[in-house]
């Protein structure tokens, strides 16, 4: 039941190894056009999406007031629901930051030297060399910022990774048969009952944020922020619009099948 993230700088070839893995894994492959497709399913318009994802969020409530926490939720959910579906190769997204508790996620950061990756974004987008050298400049600070403000971490950090591959000295198939190598060595089968309750977690936070959508009279349910932990633990988090709204979220919360105990720290 792996799953392998790939974090990847633009021009490094990341995506390429990514799906060469996912073909000769026979895994899905979940990159930006698979998440836009979940989004239009979800009413969320493409627009908007090549607006807010990998942008930093003080753009995101710029633009859009309260609609970046929707959307971090929406892309926690997507990741976590292609996670619990196992056999996935996911591309970026802040993936790695998403899923860093899974102990069957295989995480994997793909760079190359700024002279390699320049002259692949020429190649690419048809840039001259001081348009490809912005381009890389302007994406992987928008990239690196969203990861940062989204989830704490920092994106360029090796530690985050299992494997750092370097597409400036290794051509893409070498890349390919290094990862394999190294994600065939950990027993993952092993790693099964761990991750099991973990996505069992995930799964009883997604119902009671379903939960909470559905119930007409409280007025903000995106401003919950839902951590489930062992024994049917449910931690409650964020700022209310309405202090009304605090009892009704408990109750709501109370219902769902699987909560045992709820720390309520909402505050008005």
């Amino acid at each position: 039941m792996p799953v392998i993230t790939i974090s990847r700088t633009l021009g490094s070839g990341g995506a390429a190894i990514g799906k060469e893995l996912a073909k000769r894994l026979r895994y899905r492959y979940f990159d930006r056009d698979e998440l836009v497709k979940l989004a239009r399913e979800r009413k969320y318009l493409k627009a908007e999406l090549e607006v807010l994802d990998e942008k930093g969020l003080p753009l995101f409530d710029t633009l859009f007031r309260d609609r970046p926490k929707e959307f971090l939720a929406f892309l926690h959910e997507a990741i976590c629901d292609e996670a619990e579906k196992d056999n996935v190769v996911i591309i970026g997204r802040g993936s790695q930051a998403i899923l860093r508790e899974l102990s069957t996620a295989f995480h994997v950061r793909v760079d190359a030297p700024l002279a390699v990756r320049i002259k692949a974004v020429m190649e690419r987008f048809g840039d001259s060399e001081a348009q490809a050298r912005r381009r890389i400049k302007e994406v992987d600070q928008e990239r690196g910022e969203f990861v940062r403000q989204a989830f704490g971490v920092d994106w360029a950090d090796p530690l985050q990774y299992h494997l750092v591959l370097n597409t400036g000295l290794l051509d893409q198939g070498t890349a390919v048969k290094i990862l394999l190598n190294s994600f065939k060595q950990i027993p993952w089968s092993e790693k099964k009952d761990e991750a099991k309750g973990l996505l069992q977690r995930y799964r009883l936070a997604k119902a009671i944020r379903e939960s909470l959508i559905r119930h007409p009279e409280i007025t903000c349910p995106s401003s919950v922020s839902v951590r489930c932990e062992e024994n049917g633990v449910v931690v409650l988090e964020g700022k209310l619009l309405e202090p009304k709204d605090k009892p009704l979220i408990e109750n709501t919360v109370r219902m769902v099948k699987g909560v045992r105990t709820i720390v309520n720290r909402l505050r008005p």
